[in-house]
């Protein structure tokens, strides 16, 4: 799409796949040239889920074979791949990756140029092999790497773990990750943000209290953890709290969107937070649009340094989209309830 939002590859989009079975979970990463990459898992094998990937260029034509190239086809299930530009016209894909059985999931890794060669080994670079599942990588590029988090269950409940990997796939933080918080009870659904330091702020949903609510955590480049020993709450609440996202602002600030169901249905809620982890904006966190059942928020930061959040919305009762704009001190731009 245009800047205007006029299509520019066809009313009707780019084919990326037409293989027989499904694709499902596509992910994209810009490469730099207007063009993209784009990963899924796919079920053509019929043996289980494999990574595959195509690159577009800014055209829309496909670079790499067609129907995309496999990333991984090992045994077993490979799949909800997520994906980082490596700044180079390439990616690094990631992905849960099952080839040593359903009970030992672990996570892989692959590095691709635009051209379609791929830099790490065959069918992946294993991140991490601890003992349980690892699941439901993130992936963030950073100035020397790429950092990744995950659900990890070698404790015997769900933890977040973390692992820098350098340009080569050298693992430049301990084997098989970082524990950014270890604690009993289910840590899920990590998130990543630049710290401009080579590291990353990490949020995540945290049932350690009664409810569950959002925490988060800053990692330095050299894998310390900065802030309080298993993370920071954003939010005290006896309701729950989840699905965050979170973006850094132009300065070393960041905001972390979640769900909050406070009122009984979920509705968004934000808080900006420093590199020192400090809170900036109400205790409770500043309503983005206040109105029932607001779900799955994104966002995205500006370079004047606002915000555009967007969410599905079932406040008419079927889910409509709406978004809402922030300014770096919290103010909103589209009303009181966003803008369908």
């Amino acid at each position: 799409l245009s800047a205007s939002g006029q299509p520019l590859w066809g009313e009707a989009g780019i084919a990326v796949c037409r293989a027989p079975t499904g694709q499902f979970a596509p992910v994209i990463a810009t490469d730099g040239t207007g063009g993209a990459i784009i990963a899924w898992h796919d079920y053509r094998s019929n043996a289980g889920e494999d990574i595959y990937a195509q690159h577009l260029d800014s055209s829309g034509r496909a670079y790499w074979q067609e129907n995309g190239l496999p990333i991984c086809a090992a045994s077993g299930t490979q799949w909800f791949p997520t994906i980082a530009g490596d700044d180079r016209g390439g990616a690094v894909i990631s992905w849960t990756d099952g080839r040593n059985g359903s009970a030992d999931n672990n996570i892989y890794a692959q590095r691709v140029d635009g051209s379609g060669s791929q830099l790490w080994p065959k069918d992946g670079l294993p991140v991490c092999q601890s003992g349980g599942n690892q699941e439901k990588p993130v992936i963030l590029a950073v100035a020397d790497g790429f950092v990744l988090a995950w659900n990890d269950f070698r404790s015997g409940n769900s933890d977040i773990y973390s692992q820098k990997l350098s340009a080569d796939g050298l693992p430049l933080w301990p084997k098989d990750g970082v524990p950014v918080c270890s604690l009993p009870f289910v840590q899920e659904n990590p998130q990543l943000a630049a710290d401009g330091s080579g590291g990353a702020i990490i949020a995540w949903t945290d049932a350690r209290a009664e409810a569950a609510n959002v925490f988060a955590q800053r990692v330095y480049r050299d894998g310390r953890t900065a802030w309080q020993e298993n993370g920071l709450p954003l939010s005290k609440s006896d309701a729950d709290q989840k699905n965050p996202t979170l973006v850094k602002l132009l300065k070393e600030e960041w905001v972390v969107i979640w769900e909050d169901y406070r009122a009984g249905k979920p509705q968004l809620f934000a808080q900006k937070i420093d590199s020192t982890g400090a809170s900036f904006w109400p205790k409770g966190g500043l309503p983005i649009a206040p109105a029932p059942r607001q779900e799955l928020p994104i966002a995205a930061a500006s370079p004047t340094g606002n915000i555009i959040v967007a969410w599905q919305d079932g406040r008419y009762g079927n889910y409509d989209i709406y978004a809402q704009k922030l300014s770096g001190d919290g103010s909103t731009f589209f009303g009181k309830s966003g803008e369908l």
